[in-house]
């Protein structure tokens, strides 16, 4: 029986420490039912339990298994504050003050054999057999472990105990096991018994199942530690069974995975610190660590043997991967130690040695540069060159140039350059025909891979004639992010970000990159940088309005216009980049105002601070009420704050206008959802501010040069009021000039082109939610022309700018994005529609739109559009002729030629010239007066103009001989002249 119960128990704790990191020196193996509500004290008689209760006299006997009762037998006395088994008889200590003995029964009736006085005087916890003697815990007045002699109780040595108030005692070996009731929680202790010196203790955890518990009785069995853990608040007591083996041991713990160095470079050693613990108590003696082989891998710390781990503490074992020839390497690393559950450790080590050198591989082995058009003013297309090293040790490009192929060259690039192992190098190669023809070369690469000291790329690539009829794609971009929305709010021409001669073009996507695209790219664009603003998702932002990108004079004083972005989302900044790299060269976050907000518009500016840098100006919404809901300018050198105008619910757009206030410094105006501010240039302060109306923002205002040239010489302003109409506002006084209202439609968009009414004031044009894209005259605000975008899908103009003539008329064009999809041309003369294209990507709404100086030699700006898949289109504008012949000069009086023949039979023509733009009606009359023939109803140019008489009336019918009047009314005036119609 005594057997079989006990291998049941060792084996179920065996079973539970293999499913346990031994991580602590004591583990909860088990636990079982007390046979009481009030057990107490706790021995072992080799095969069962027996516990005596705090307020009875019975001894009860229980398996330890599953703490069921087995048998019960009772003391004389009532109480057992200590219980020990001397291999034949129970000795029990009672609590009752009246009773202060230690008696000796007999297990199998309970009889009283003996008895020897108390030292302990009724106040005893715990007791334990030594030999032929008692150990005693007493835990008042002191706490204190006594001796005694098991014949007649006589006192043999006291020792300090550990705690506050002990209550369960058991000896092994020189050593006891305590329990002690503390003021700070219930302890177990391990005691030198000489010297009462802590060996070792552990706090009993709140386990789930015994949140109350408080201990009592101990018994040590075969290595494992039993406990009565007593409760305060519910009849449940339970026996719990620890494994305190690494408390008396060490217990070396070392992860025996295998471990792979992977790649070493031979003269670059590895080194792998492999992480040890002695979770034992004991110390831990690493008697020897080495390695079986020992020609490739090394151990070098510890640094000599035995090497001695204290109690619970870690360690490190240092092993060192040092190769000398290349290949595959494997040894065995072995430990020894004093822990004498575990033999020799051993861990598979392996590694991989290659020689320090490099090796170069290219992506792509050769370069096809498609076709690019020419003649040219410098076109050019580009390709990526990836140099990598493949090799182990540092690849060094020694030289690199183009030994063949004079119409291809290479991005200046210092040698020699190195290359780390697992890296590349990019190098930009650039083809630039003059001449159509195919064309080749090689560029040859030295460096120091022994295998390859020089490797040659093929170079190719083929020249076409360019001619591009207006609206044909020259080139196109995609944004190849996947993580955002793509669509292109923002683009604008830099000007030659690359050195060629040709301007290039800034684009902003929902995905936060803007990049700068080659200029004079053929057929996919070339990337000459990207910048990303939602890198840092904290601080992720994207440009939403295509007013917030805009370029910058050079700051930077490398020649090339730099670039400013106003961002939403997280990042809410103004950011400087250089247009050269797209290197952030600052950025101003407007949380320097609470929460900061949105920015809506940013513009380069001019010299406010004195430091011959140009400056900016920004403006933003407001996230809260102390938003960044102003007009603000910035450094263009750091990005510091200026100056700080009003603040209102937020402004949607600004533009500078020349010095109005006379200080030399040029100042601005801001539209917000009720107001037009002007502000002051240099210092922010408010000037003076205009109400439109309530809750129709200004998303666009635009300056327009002077439009009341009679009244003053200030520059003037043309606002787009969302809901209300189209403004034009003096710029010196905030005074309205005129008003347009739009109807049922919204105006969002505007832009100004020159003069074509004669009065030299620019006019004011505008895209509707509608559709429609009207023209009115800048100085009184009629209408000079109202045509629809797109017929074909009247839908909302979404973006607007001013084109230099593409129709060949000498007059400034209009481009338009429509909610159609469609990017459409329409000439600035009288809104006729010009050409219009899907552009080559994915078809999509297009909310940018922008010009680019003729790259094809046509004599026409080239036309930008973005739309909402991401894809840039720069189209052609067409060709412009360019007349050598001597320029017929503009008449400067209205004046009418005598008609020709006259007397005429049957037809007559009248010659008249006009000194500007304007409606002319031309009509005949007969001598009473009426209304004969309607010759000439529209708007026309300055110039020399005519017309003719058939001698018929409005019905066709011909008229009889006889006298007629020919009246010519113009803007300039009224002229009419007789004609005699014989037959």
């Amino acid at each position: 029986m005594y057997t079989k119960s006990l291998f049941a128990v060792t084996l179920l704790a065996f079973i539970a420490l293999l499913t346990c990191a031994p991580t602590s020196a004591q583990v909860l193996v088990r636990d079982i039912p007390a046979p009481s509500i009030s057990s107490t004290s706790l021995t072992f008689d080799g095969e069962y339990f027996w516990s005596g209760d705090n307020n009875s006299n019975r001894l009860i006997m229980f398996s330890p298994v599953d703490g069921s009762i087995v048998d019960t037998v009772f003391s004389p006395v009532n109480g057992s504050d200590g219980l020990a088994y001397d291999g034949d008889y129970l000795w029990t200590i009672s609590g009752a003050s009246a009773r202060r003995q230690i008696y000796k029964i007999d297990p199998l009736s309970g009889a009283l054999l003996d008895s020897i006085p108390d030292p302990a005087q009724s106040n005893a916890g715990g007791l334990s057999v030594d030999g032929t003697d008692f150990w005693v815990g007493r835990n008042f007045p002191t706490n204190k472990f006594l001796r005694i002699a098991q014949s007649d109780g006589a006192l043999l040595d006291s020792v300090n105990a550990p705690g506050n108030q002990i209550r369960g005692v058991a000896y092994n070996n020189g050593m006891i096991w305590a329990t002690s009731v503390n003021t700070d929680g219930d302890f177990v202790y391990w005691v030198n018994a000489a010297t009462g010196a802590v060996q070792w203790q552990f706090e009993l955890p709140e386990h789930v199942s015994l949140p109350d518990r408080r201990l009592r009785g101990v018994a040590l069995v075969d290595g494992y530690l039993w406990l009565v853990a007593y409760a305060q608040n519910s009849n449940s007591n339970r026996v719990l069974q620890y494994d305190v083996s690494n408390a008396v041991q060490p217990d070396i713990v070392l992860d025996t995975t295998p471990y792979s160095f992977g790649e070493c470079v031979i003269g670059h050693p590895l080194t792998w610190e492999l992480a040890g613990l002695n979770a034992g108590n004991a110390i831990l003696s690493l008697d020897s660590i080495y390695f079986r082989d020992g020609t490739d891998f090394f151990v070098t710390s510890p640094p000599s043997f035995p090497f001695e781990v204290a109690g619970e503490t870690d360690f490190t074992i240092v092993v060192q991967f040092g190769p000398q020839i290349s290949g595959d390497k494997v040894d065995t690393l072995v430990v020894e130690s004093n822990d004498p559950d575990e033999g020799l450790l051993m861990i598979r080590v392996t590694g991989e040695a290659f020689p320090d050198e490099g090796q170069i591989s290219l992506n792509p082995v050769s370069v096809d540069f498609g076709d690019i058009w020419v003649p040219n003013p410098t076109t050019s297309t580009t390709s990526n060159l990836e140099i990598s090293n493949f090799g182990h040790g540092e690849l060094t490009i020694s030289s690199i140039e183009i030994t063949s192929g004079i119409d291809f060259r290479i991005d200046p690039i210092t040698l020699p350059v190195t290359i780390p192992a697992s890296e590349f190098a990019t190098v930009r190669l650039w083809f630039e025909p003059d001449v159509a023809g195919n064309y080749g070369g090689v560029l040859s690469i030295l460096s120091n891979d022994p295998d390859q000291p020089q490797v040659n790329v093929v170079l190719t690539g083929r020249a076409f004639v360019a001619d591009f009829e207006e609206g044909t794609t020259v080139w196109t971009y995609h944004d190849p992010s996947d993580n955002f929305d793509v669509g292109i709010n923002g683009i604008t021409a830099v000007n030659d970000a690359n050195g060629d001669g040709i301007h290039d073009v800034v684009a902003t996507t929902e995905s936060g990159l803007t990049v700068c695209l080659n200029g004079a790219s053929s057929g996919t664009a070339d990337t000459l940088w990207t910048y990303n603003s939602r890198v840092v998702p904290s601080h992720s932002g994207m440009v939403f309005y295509d007013r917030a990108l805009a370029t910058i004079d050079d700051i930077t004083g490398d020649g090339v216009q730099d670039v400013l972005i106003g961002t939403t989302g997280n990042s809410q900044s103004v950011y400087a980049l250089s247009g050269a790299t797209g290197e952030e060269l600052w950025m101003f976050d407007t949380d320097w105002w609470g929460d900061g907000g949105w920015v809506n518009d940013v513009e380069g500016f001019v010299d406010i601070n004195g430091d011959f840098i140009t400056d900016v100006l920004a403006c933003g919404s407001g996230d809260g009420s102390n938003g960044s809901r102003r007009v603000f300018a910035l450094s263009g050198d750091n990005g510091e704050l200026l100056w700080e105008g009003p603040a209102y619910t937020s402004f949607y757009s600004l533009t500078p206008i020349s010095d109005v206030s006379g200080d030399g410094v040029d100042d601005v105006v801001g539209g917000t959802t009720t107001w037009v501010v002007g502000i002051d240039g240099a210092t922010g302060g408010q000037r003076w501010q205009t109400n439109i109306g309530g809750s129709s923002p200004v998303f666009d205002l635009e300056r327009m040069g002077n439009a009341n040239p009679q009244t003053n010489n200030t520059e003037d302003v043309a606002v787009a009021s969302a809901y209300l109409g189209v403004y034009v506002i003096d710029g010196g006084t905030g005074q309205q000039l005129w008003l347009q209202e739009i109807g049922s439609s919204f105006v969002y968009e505007l832009t100004i082109i020159p003069d074509i009414s004669g009065d030299d004031v620019s006019e004011v044009v505008v895209g509707t939610t509608s559709g429609r894209v009207i023209c009115y005259d800048g100085a009184q605000g009629f209408e000079i022309w109202n045509q629809i975008a797109d017929p074909d899908d009247p839908r909302n103009v979404l973006a607007m700018t001013t084109v230099p003539d593409v129709t060949g008329d000498h007059i400034a064009d209009i481009v338009c994005g429509s909610l159609s999809n469609k990017l459409i041309v329409m000439s600035g003369w009288d809104g006729d529609h010009y050409f219009d294209t899907f552009g080559q990507g994915v078809t999509s709404p297009v909310d940018a739109v922008g010009i680019l100086p003729d790259i094809d030699g046509s004599n026409a700006f080239e036309i930008l559009m973005g739309n909402r898949e991401g894809w840039v289109d720069c189209v052609s504008g067409g060709e412009i002729i360019i007349s050598t012949a001597e320029p017929v000069p503009v008449p400067t009086t209205f004046a009418m030629r005598p008609a020709y023949p006259n007397p005429f039979n049957p037809s007559t023509s009248l010659s008249f010239t006009l000194p500007g733009i304007s409606d002319v009606q031309a009509n005949v009359y007969d001598v009473n007066g009426r209304l004969v023939r309607e010759l000439l109803g529209s708007t026309l140019q300055p110039g020399e103009h005519s017309v003719q008489w058939d001698g018929r009336n409005n019905h066709g019918q011909a008229t009889a001989t006889g006298v007629y009047f020919v009246r010519l009314q113009t803007s300039f005036g009224t002229k009419t002249q007789k004609l005699l119609l014989l037959k």
